[in-house]
């Protein structure tokens, strides 16, 4: 018989700093997702700087970080910077809930910019400049809404999604606007 696509599946990587303000949000986010996704927490209050890396390693279509963030990268996890997941090659979009993740510090690309350039991530959501939590919150509220409905199948739809829901939506899209947010696999039927 000939492979066919199997139905599309969401695989999600949850990641985050230590504050409770967002862990309350990853609980409800994943709370959200777990009957529609496979949901792996890696937020820095439940694992370890070197087991999030294993993670992202292992391959995930998906990722979602929230938290601070800063230009060269996320102060979490011991500080995590471009560089730090070089090889990963294994992202296909990463979600950066967080200030600054598109914002060249003087010291040439952004973090999301690194990300793409070294391969790490197909295509890297990321802010320029300061953003609030509460916009966040509204924002990772409606990328759960977005991914439970089903209305998006690629970055590009997905931050179209988000900026329905905040019409100033600070983020834009580092890479490629196509790249998948679930994953896909041929089966044998």
């Amino acid at each position: 018989m000939l492979p066919s696509r199997a139905q599309p599946t969401l695989t999600i990587a949850l990641l985050g700093d230590r504050q409770a303000r967002t862990s309350a949000l990853l609980d409800r986010t994943e709370a959200g997702l777990a009957s529609h996704a496979t949901v792996h927490r890696w937020d820095a209050g439940t694992v370890t700087r070197r087991a999030m890396l294993a993670g992202l390693r292992s391959g995930v279509p998906l990722a979602v970080y929230t938290g601070h963030g800063a230009p060269s990268g996320w102060p979490t996890y011991g500080g995590v910077r471009a560089i730090d997941l070089a090889g990963v090659q294994s992202i296909d979009v990463l979600v950066c809930l967080t200030c600054h993740g598109a914002t060249r510090d003087g010291t040439g690309r952004s973090f999301a910019e690194s990300l793409v350039a070294a391969g790490s991530a197909r295509a890297v959501v990321a802010a320029e400049g300061d953003v609030a939590h509460e916009t966040n919150d509204v924002l990772l509220v409606a990328l759960v809404r977005t991914l439970v409905e089903g209305s998006a199948t690629t970055v590009g739809e997905l931050v179209a999604a988000l900026r329905a829901a905040v019409p100033d939506c600070p983020y834009a899209i580092v890479g490629d606007v196509g790249a998948p947010i679930l994953d896909s696999a041929p089966t044998q039927h």
